[in-house]
């Protein structure tokens, strides 16, 4: 009986909403998986964005983990999803993707009454997370600088797989292939 060859790559699909459940769950993967001896992860990603929270503290998680990160932009990737695809050590786009950025934004109630102090405080931090934001960009593309990117998020702004190459945000653009015998994950979330 022949065994099967061991292999340390894994294969992760996402393509759901950003949030605080779906980043718990998809870390939780990549920890059992870690714990089976995987070392080269392979995330492909399609997402609306969602959670800057979530999205700012999944993405410092990533970089902290003793892994190697391959993220694949597989349809579209829009707001703080870029800071996963950013996360990756190789970046790699699907010829016809796309990557959207815009600016962060508050959800109020219908009718929620905000006095000026509680305004401020609002501001203030979607301002602070803006700024986080422009610098990871920042620092993870090779040709924007601080500036570029906050207006990258101010402007809100959609990028093709080839202008987001050449910002570096992007190492190559290619159709996407998973090696037969692989392993494969798809993360589902009901409800």
């Amino acid at each position: 009986m022949l065994k099967k060859k061991a292999t340390t790559d894994v294969y992760i699909s996402f393509m759901e909403n950003i949030n605080e459940k779906t980043m718990q769950s998809f870390l939780s993967t990549i920890a059992q998986q870690l714990n089976k001896g995987i070392q080269n992860f392979h995330l492909l990603l399609s997402t609306s964005g969602g959670s800057v929270m979530a999205g700012i503290d999944t993405y410092y998680k990533l970089k902290a983990l003793p892994i190697t990160l391959i993220t694949y932009n597989t349809g579209s990737i829009s707001s703080v999803g870029n800071l996963l695809y950013l996360a990756g050590d190789y970046r790699y786009a699907a010829p016809h993707c796309s990557f959207m950025f815009h600016g962060v934004g508050l959800s109020v109630g219908q009718n929620q009454r905000i006095e000026e102090k509680k305004l401020r405080e609002h501001l203030a931090g979607l301002q602070r997370d803006q700024e986080r934001l422009a610098n990871i960009v920042e620092e993870r593309c090779s040709n924007v600088n601080v500036e570029e990117a906050r207006n990258l998020f101010l402007e809100g702004t959609f990028k093709t797989a080839e202008e987001a190459k050449s910002m570096g945000l992007v190492h190559e653009i290619c159709n996407i292939r998973i090696p037969k015998g692989v392993s494969f994950i798809s993360l589902v979330f009901k409800g």
